[in-house]
C-alpha cells in the first residue's frame, strides 16, 4: 500500500505553504501513489488531541518526520532540527524511503571510494534482515583506506569491500543473486552523479567529497569523519534507529516531574536536559507532568538534579 502522509498546520503559518509544497516534490519523486492529506489545527486542545507538536507537522505512515521525540503539544510554530521552520530535503526522503520498506538500497558516486562506500557499511549495519545494501560509481577506483578506518572506529570492518560499477551492480539483480534495486541516493556533491538507469525510488544527499581534502593526515581523517558522522545521521533516522549507536552503552531513563504547570516549564526542563553530558533526545510532557531522556550511559541520579535544578520536583518514574 502506498505511503500515507499528513501535512497538519495551524491557520496561517507562514511555513505551511513551503513545506507542503517540499512534501509534495519529493513524494513525487519518491512515492508518486502516495495519499497526502493536509489537516488545519485550529486550536490549542486540538493540538492536545492530536498530539500536535508545532506547525508544519509532516507524518508518514502516521510516524512524525523527527519520531518520538519531535516534542511536547503545542499550539505554535515548529522549528526542526536544521534550526529551520521547514524540515530539510532529506528528512522527508528517509522517511519516506523507509516507509517504501526496499529490499535493495543503492548508494552511487563517482568513484565508489569513500561517500558511498561509508554509506554502505553504515546502511548494513542498521539495515532489518532482509534489506540488501550495494554501493557503485561511474568511476570506480579503489576503497579509500580513510573511509576503512573511519568506519573501524564505530565498529564497522569494511576491509573486505571493493569498488564496483553500476554495471556491476546491474549483473548481479540480472542473475537473481541479489533483489532488484527499488531505491537509490546519490551522495555527489561538486561532481556529476552516477545514473541508475532503471526504475526505482530516488533521493539526492550531497556530501563534499573527503578524499579531496589535502592537509596533513588528521586533518583527513577528521573530514572523512564528519562525512561519515552526518551519514550515520541520516541513516539512523531511514531505518528508524535514531537512538543507537555502534558499540556505545545507550539509555532510556524515565522520570516523573512535578509542578510544571505550562509549556514554559517543560521548555525550561527540556533545555536544561539537553545540555546534559552524553543526553541524544529529550521528550517532557506536561500533563502528567514527566520526561523521556535518551543517551550514553546516563545516570538517573544526575538527571534528578538537574531537573529539581529547575524548580521542580523529580524521581525516576515506576
Amino acid at each position: 500500500m502506498a505511503p500515507k502522509i499528513e501535512i497538519l498546520v495551524t491557520p496561517g503559518c507562514p511555513h505551511a505553504g513551503l513545506a507542503e509544497d517540499l512534501v509534495r516534490e519529493v513524494a513525487g519523486r519518491l512515492s508518486p501513489d502516495s495519499r497526502i492529506q493536509r489537516t488545519v489545527v485550529e486550536d490549542a486542545a486540538e493540538a492536545v488531541r492530536l498530539d500536535f507538536p508545532g506547525s508544519p507537522t509532516i507524518r508518514i505512515d502516521g510516524e512524525d518526520l523527527e519520531g518520538p521525540s519531535a516534542g511536547p503539544a503545542a499550539f505554535a510554530c515548529r522549528r526542526y532540527d536544521n534550526g529551520e521552520g521547514v524540515p530539510a530535503d532529506w528528512l522527508i526522503e528517509s522517511r519516506l524511503i523507509r516507509a517504501l520498506a526496499p529490499r535493495h538500497l543503492l548508494f552511487l558516486c563517482v568513484a565508489n571510494s569513500a561517500r558511498s562506500q561509508m554509506a554502505e557499511g553504515i546502511a548494513r549495519s542498521l539495515a532489518p534482515a532482509g534489506v540488501h545494501v550495494s554501493s557503485a560509481g561511474s568511476e570506480p577506483s579503489r576503497v579509500n583506506p580513510f573511509a576503512i578506518q573511519a568506519l573501524a572506529e564505530i565498529g564497522i570492518d569494511a576491509s573486505g569491500h571493493r569498488s564496483e560499477g553500476t554495471d556491476d551492480v546491474a549483473v548481479r539483480v540480472e542473475r537473481d543473486e541479489t533483489p532488484p534495486v527499488d531505491a537509490v541516493i546519490t551522495l555527489c556533491a561538486e561532481e556529476v552523479c552516477p545514473v541508475w538507469l532503471h526504475d526505482a525510488a530516488r533521493a539526492h544527499w550531497p556530501h563534499p567529497d573527503p578524499a579531496e581534502v589535502s592537509g596533513s593526515e588528521e586533518e583527513i581523517l577528521a573530514s572523512f569523519r564528519a562525512v561519515r558522522d552526518e551519514l550515520t545521521h541520516k541513516l539512523e533516522t531511514l531505518f528508524g534507529t535514531e537512538f543507537q549507536k555502534h558499540g556505545v552503552d545507550m539509555t532510556r531513563i524515565e522520570l516523573s516531574i512535578d509542578g510544571m504547570s505550562c509549556d514554559h516549564c517543560t521548555a525550561r526542563v527540556q533545555k536544561a536536559l539537553e545540555a546534559a553530558d552524553g543526553v541524544t533526545t529529550v521528550t517532557v510532557r506536561l500533563a502528567p507532568g514527566g520526561a523521556t531522556i535518551e543517551g550514553e550511559a546516563l545516570d538517573p541520579e544526575t538527571l534528578v538534579a538537574i531537573v529539581e535544578g529547575t524548580g521542580y520536583e523529580a524521581r525516576p518514574a515506576g
